[in-house]
This record gives structure tokens, C-alpha cells and sequence, in this order.
């Protein structure tokens, strides 16, 4: 659920009115395809978890469907980015959202038919994450050729707003699905990537579908790809930001096993419990990226910490609370943390990515930000086993902690806004 990202956009010119953006036609499409297939995710996300905790009840098995999903789109987004600026974004697009439709419905179907097994949940994950491996950077790079660039910030701005609000209603519409039958939220899922790839469909864009000349060689995409790391690893702050965002991953990666299962125990209130947690974190973010308006004076990094901050404190504050009603608070509060982490971050990175490098470049820092996330995921099972869900939440609290001391140290970081 806690997850710190580093997304790339463009320069920050000066924003319009949301009348003029959602008067740019074709951006429209994109953005209701994004409304359902970002619904259909929120639904998906309990389902799955639901799902693997029926079949199994296994920390462990809890995992590895995490694993799952991270997997492909680490190895496969190594490639993703250099294909997506070379190739038919729209084409990638279309064919993400029939995959990944096709492969959800025939989850819903196995679950309905009493067919489902858990190594089939592991491996549909495996092959949804895969497509959306393209389907991310290919998305990120449209917003960019059909956005003019003084509604740039406008449309990101618009967009997250419209992803909060998206989770807000997606874990109650998730949980009334389940409490009838877990294979209609499966369904559900699968229906709204159809609908996204019919909305897509009706974009008409040159540049989208243009090619670029020649022949993908191997020392074409090897040139290609190290582009991308270089256009990162060249300044000395992004460096030093992807550095303490890999280790901030690698605390926070196991909150996905954690929070479902802590939200079952303290609640006693099955998927209704998770759903509630969910809306309590989303209407955190959703505060917390209004307060980002208020806080615009502020240095980026000084947002950063703050947010960070928020999130750890409240990881570690958990620790301690069996009370349903002070958790849901906690979830809130950690919820107010992500957008202060998050949209510094990716304004940060922003700035430093030319547009033709947009695609590899969201695919190699999403590849080096969740590259420790599998590891993390895979131990959390075992580590579980040893000690208790409070404690494992002291010592992601602790730990974060003495990593936001050492970035206040960093002179690096600490003079990142000259």
C-alpha cells in the first residue's frame, strides 16, 4: 500500500483552467480510460489479496502474489521504456488493455467455477504486471503529446486528483462485490480494461503512432536504454534521491503483506475491515495533496521529509494500537504523507528529463525504485513467522526514521533546491 514513486513529466510552465484541458479531445479519452481502468485496479487489489488470504491464509503465499506483480515489471520495464519511445504508444496501450482484460475474466471464471488454485492467482499476477509494464511508460508519454506544454502540471494535478478520488470509492464498491461473490470484483476488473481500451481507441494522434526508422539492434536499444540511467545518474541529487527511495522501498514493500492482514485481525471485519483501511489512507492522500497547495513556498525536499516523516511515525505508532477506530486514524495520517513524499519527488525528477527520453526514463527509475521491493516482500513472509505484526511495525518506524536522519545529514539533499 505504502509505496514512495519517482514518476517523470515534463517542465513546469504555467497551468490552465481544468475547462481548457478537458477540452483537448483527445486527452479526455486518455483520462476517462484512466478513470476506469484505475477503478477497476482498486477493485482488483483487494480482490486479489481477499483471494490468496481464502485460499491460503499465508503470510507467505500473501507474498509471493505481491512478488508476482513486481517481478516482470522490474525485468520487463528494462525494456519497456526503450520500446515504448521507439514504437506505437497507442498500439501498446490497446494491447495491454485486451491482455490484461482476457487474463482477469479468466480468473473471475476459475473462481466462479471453484477452479481457482493459488499458483494460478501467482501466475495471472505475473502476466497482468507484465502488459502493464508497457502500458505505464506508454501512458506517461501520451499525457506528454497531448497535453500542450502550458497544461502540463494541470493535467498531472488532474489526474492524481482524479486517481484519490477513484480509491476512495474503488474498496467499497470492492467490498460489496466480494460480500456477494469474489468473482464478480474479477469481472468487474476485467470489464473496465475494456472499456479503457475502447476509450483509447478513440484517440487520433500522429505522434503516438509514429515509429521511429531502423532496425531495434542490440547496440541501438543497449544506447537507448543507458540513456535513460545516464539522463538519472548525471546529477548528483538524483543520485542521492534514487539512493534513499530504494531504501525507503525496501522498508515499506512489506506494509502489503502487513496492512491486510493487521486489518483482519484488529477489525474482525474481513474485507469490509481492508476496504475501511483503504478509505482511510485514500482520504489521507487526498488531504494531503490539498495541503501541497497551501505549502508551495516550502523547499521540495523539506516537503519530502515531512511527508516521509508522517508515513514512519505512523508505521510506528501502529505498533502499539489494537483499536480499530485509532488505526483507521493512523491509516488517514500516513495517507497525508504519500503526496507530500511523492509529488515533490516526481516534480524533482521532472525537471531533468528531456521528452524524448520520457519513456525510458519512467522505466529506469521505476525499475531502480522497486528493484528492492521483491526482496523485502520475500522475507516479510518469513520474518512474520518470527515476530509479531506490531513489532515488524516498530521496526519499519525505527529504521525509516534513523534513514530520514541520515538524508538531513546529507549535504547533497540538503542543498538540492539551489
Amino acid at each position: 500500500m505504502a509505496e514512495v514513486q519517482m514518476t517523470t513529466q515534463s517542465a513546469e510552465p504555467k497551468p490552465i483552467g481544468y475547462k481548457q484541458l478537458l477540452s483537448i479531445r483527445n486527452y479526455f479519452y486518455l483520462l476517462c480510460a484512466q478513470f476506469v481502468a484505475d477503478l477497476g485496479d482498486g477493485i482488483y487489489r483487494i480482490a486479489l489479496t481477499w483471494a490468496m488470504m481464502q485460499l491460503t491464509g499465508s503470510a507467505v503465499m500473501i507474498s509471493a502474489v505481491l512478488i508476482a506483480q513486481l517481478v516482470p515489471t522490474i525485468v520487463l520495464g528494462i525494456f519497456a521504456g526503450v520500446m515504448v519511445d521507439r514504437g506505437n504508444k497507442r498500439r501498446y496501450m490497446l494491447l495491454a488493455d485486451f491482455f490484461r482484460g482476457v487474463v482477469v475474466g479468466g480468473v473471475g471464471l476459475l473462481w466462479w467455477g471453484g477452479l481457482l488454485q493459488p499458483w494460478m492467482l501467482i501466475v495471472a499476477a505475473a502476466i497482468l504486471a507484465s502488459y502493464t509494464a508497457f502500458f505505464t511508460p506508454a501512458r506517461a508519454v501520451a499525457v506528454r503529446f497531448l497535453v500542450p506544454d502550458d497544461a502540463l502540471m494541470q493535467a498531472k494535478s488532474l489526474s492524481t486528483s482524479l486517481n484519490t478520488i477513484v480509491m476512495l470509492v474503488a474498496p467499497a464498491i470492492g467490498a460489496a462485490l466480494i460480500a456477494i461473490d469474489l468473482s464478480l470484483a474479477f469481472f468487474f476488473n476485467a470489464v473496465t480494461f475494456f472499456l479503457s481500451l475502447l476509450m483509447i481507441s478513440f484517440i487520433r494522434n500522429e505522434e503516438l503512432v509514429q515509429v521511429v526508422a531502423g532496425k531495434l539492434s542490440l547496440s541501438v536499444f543497449k544506447t537507448s536504454l543507458l540513456e535513460g540511467y545516464h539522463t538519472i545518474m548525471r546529477s548528483k541529487v538524483l543520485r542521492s534521491l534514487v539512493y534513499y527511495v530504494v531504501l525507503l522501498n525496501l522498508l515499506l514493500a512489506p506494509s502489503s503483506v502487513l496492512i491486510p492482514i493487521y486489518a483482519f485481525e484488529v477489525s474482525g471485519m474481513g474485507a469490509t475491515g481492508l476496504a475501511t483501511f483503504e478509505i482511510a489512507f485514500f482520504l489521507g492522500v487526498l488531504l494531503g495533496s490539498i495541503v501541497l497547495g497551501w505549502l508551495t513556498r516550502w523547499p521540495k525536499i523539506a516537503l519530502v521529509i515531512s511527508g516521509v516523516s508522517l508515513i514512519l511515525l505512523s508505521f510506528f505508532a501502529l505498533a502499539f494500537v489494537e483499536n480499530f477506530v485509532i488505526a483507521i486514524g493512523l491509516m488517514f495520517v500516513l495517507g497525508v504523507g504519500m503526496p507530500m513524499t511523492n509529488v515533490p519527488l516526481s516534480t524533482m525528477f521532472a525537471l531533468k528529463v528531456p521528452r524524448e527520453q520520457l519513456g525510458r526514463a519512467s522505466s529506469a527509475i521505476g525499475v531502480l525504485t522497486m528493484s528492492s521491493q521483491p526482496l523485502a516482500l520475500s522475507l516479510s513472509g518469513t520474518v512474520l513467522a518470527m515476530v509479531s505484526i506490531s513489532a515488524f511495525f516498530m521496526y519499519i518506524g525505527a529504521f525509516g526514521i534513523l534513514l530520514v536522519v541520515m538524508m538531513l545529514l546529507n549535504p547533497t539533499i540538503r542543498k538540492s533546491e539551489a
